[in-house]
Formats: structure tokens, C-alpha cells, sequence
């Protein structure tokens, strides 16, 4: 990996947000999207060195099973965006960076995340001490796997699951 490779990590990242992002940054890398829109497209960010979609690496957690193939089949299915074809194309894309996804915790979720979440994801039997240092783990893990300088996280899960919040 390139020294300008950048982790990013997304907590939730089968949710709606982290599937619409991860499929439109691999759909501009692919060459199926072009980059109208982006904030760094505007000549007031040319040239400050920031991330360009090609430097990405997508991993996460998440508490529920799947991948960002169903995740994204499950949208298109529902809003009709992105579409079948674009889908279809990017489903390799997608599967390699579902093998980046590793299983979250439910510690200081309601009653409607512990619901959907997999049994896997039930971690706050364990001291929430060992929880923090389980997640640790994973991103080490991811950024080393990567060889990545830097990784950012990107907490995308929904409001229902914020520390305190337990419905």
C-alpha cells in the first residue's frame, strides 16, 4: 500500500450511510462514477494534499450479519439507488471490503439494536475494559493488514445506539 493510503473505518457499516458512501468512493475508484460533487473537486481545495478516493480502505463494525452486497441490494430493493447494473459491477469491491467488517458490540444500545443484532455482537457480557480492548484490537489489526499510516473512524450507527440512550 501507498503511504497516502488512509483507513476508514465506520462503525455501522452495513447501515444506510456507510453502504451509499462505501459504494459511491469504489464506484469513483472503479472509473463507474465520476466526482461531481465532491467538496475537494472545488478549486478552493485543489492542491491542500487531502485524501483522494483512490487512498481509501474501508473496514468496520458492525452488530448485525450480512455484507455490503446485501446491505446495498437491500437499498437498491427499497429507493432504487444505486442501481442493479452499478451493483453488479461493484459486487467484488463490495465483498472485499466485507471481509474487512468485523462484529461490534451492543454495550449502551436499546432494547431495538439488541434486537437485530447477531448473537456474536451480544460482547457486553464481557468487562467493558476487555470490550475496549477487543475493538482495539480490530483496528490494529485492519491498519496493519493494510499498511496504513493513518485510519479514521467514523461513527455511523444509528442515534438508538449512542452510549446512555437505552430506550
Amino acid at each position: 500500500m501507498g503511504k497516502n493510503k488512509l483507513g476508514v473505518w465506520l462503525v455501522g457499516a452495513l447501515g444506510n450511510d456507510a453502504t451509499l458512501a462505501v459504494v459511491g468512493i469504489e464506484a469513483m475508484k472503479a472509473g463507474l462514477a465520476d466526482r461531481t460533487g465532491l467538496v475537494t473537486e472545488l478549486a478552493d481545495f485543489k492542491g491542500l494534499g487531502l485524501a483522494e478516493p483512490d487512498d481509501f480502505v474501508f473496514g468496520g463494525h458492525e452488530v448485525r450479519e450480512g455484507d455490503l452486497v446485501r446491505s446495498a441490494a437491500e437499498y437498491v430493493r427499497d429507493n432504487g439507488v444505486p442501481t442493479v447494473e452499478l451493483l453488479t459491477k461493484l459486487e467484488p469491491r463490495l465483498r472485499a471490503v466485507s471481509r474487512e467488517i468485523r462484529m461490534g458490540t451492543v454495550t449502551g444500545c436499546g432494547d431495538a439494536i439488541r434486537a437485530m443484532a447477531a448473537p456474536a455482537a451480544r460482547r457486553d457480557a464481557a468487562p467493558l475494559r476487555q470490550q475496549v480492548r477487543d475493538l482495539q484490537a480490530d483496528l490494529l489489526d485492519f491498519k496493519k493488514r493494510n499498511g496504513l499510516g493513518r485510519v479514521v473512524v467514523a461513527n455511523l450507527r444509528p442515534s438508538l445506539c449512542r452510549a446512555g440512550n437505552h430506550e
